[in-house]
């Protein structure tokens, strides 16, 4: 049955086949590994058992290995996280002992 495979002059050699999988399926991998962590990380918003927002940037950083979308937005967690953390220390700073007054 003549065009369901591949000219002999069409065909990749085995090396350019295999580098090809090995690329891809690095991608694939860490995308289900990323999405399965960022998943678990929304569940653990929800569940008080797992650390919802920890395991959320966990997700993005192995995302972000391979898309640009999730560097971003682990870029801006980060910058949130920062503020987040500079709001806490600014509370828990004790105020400054008054002076005596005049």
């Amino acid at each position: 049955m003549p065009g369901w495979y591949a000219p002999l002059d069409v065909m990749a050699n085995p090396r350019e086949i295999f580098r090809f999988i090995q690329r891809n399926s690095k991608r694939v991998g860490v995308s289900i590994v990323g999405f399965v962590v960022l998943a678990v990380g929304l569940v653990g918003l929800i569940a008080p058992v797992l650390p919802g927002w920890l395991l959320i940037i966990v997700g993005l950083a192995i995302l972000s290995t391979e898309y640009e979308w999730a560097r971003r937005a682990l870029d801006q967690a980060k910058v949130r996280a920062k503020g987040a953390a500079n709001r806490m220390r600014r509370k828990r700073e004790p105020d400054p002992p008054a002076g005596p007054e005049s």
